[in-house]
């Protein structure tokens, strides 16, 4: 969780140690390996995260892991045309109630300028309860080509009334 968390704070490099450890501790697990190659990628370390996504293909091929591992990879990789390819009918309909899926089929599409595509894949990460107003609005840079668009604009209106009206409190001047 260490990790997620300041993945989330766009604190990449601290994120690094959290996933190592994940991927040591069960190193066939799919989920541990697509999130190294995640944390890889949000740290700009393309030929280890290459070897990730290799292992993905060939330890756990045609999964979803393996293809959204294998998107992101070629996004992140200005490549958008195999970013899109990898991005099949089949994630499309498992991303429909998984945040977790929503949230990086928009990270795929938008860094591979499938504007429209990812403003929707926004929207319902967004509906399923992705309301983190800082990371979409300030951390995450995969989203800057969509960040700007009048729909990008009117979803973040949203996320960060949702965002302020379950992380406001408010604590008394002084102690009781």
């Amino acid at each position: 969780m260490p990790g997620f968390v300041a993945v989330m704070e766009g604190r990449y490099a601290d994120a690094l140690p959290h996933y190592r450890r994940f991927l040591e501790m069960d190193p066939k697990n799919p989920f541990a390996i697509w999130a190294w190659n995640y944390v890889l990628l949000r740290n700009g370390r393309i030929d280890e995260a290459s070897q990730a996504v290799r292992e993905l293909n060939s330890e756990h091929a045609g999964s979803f892991l393996a293809q959204l591992g294998t998107a992101l990879f070629h996004g992140v990789c200005a490549e958008p045309q195999a970013a899109q390819k990898a991005v099949t009918d089949e994630l499309r309909a498992a991303a429909r109630n998984s945040e977790l899926l929503s949230r990086e089929l928009t990270h795929c599409l938008a860094l591979s300028g499938e504007t429209e595509d990812a403003l929707y894949w926004l929207e319902n990460t967004v509906r399923i309860g992705n309301i983190n107003y800082p990371f979409w609005s300030q951390h995450d840079a995969w989203v800057d080509s969509i960040r700007g668009h009048s729909r990008f604009d009117a979803i973040m209106r949203d996320v960060k009334r949702e965002w302020l009206s379950t992380t406001s409190v408010d604590y008394p001047a002084t102690a009781a």
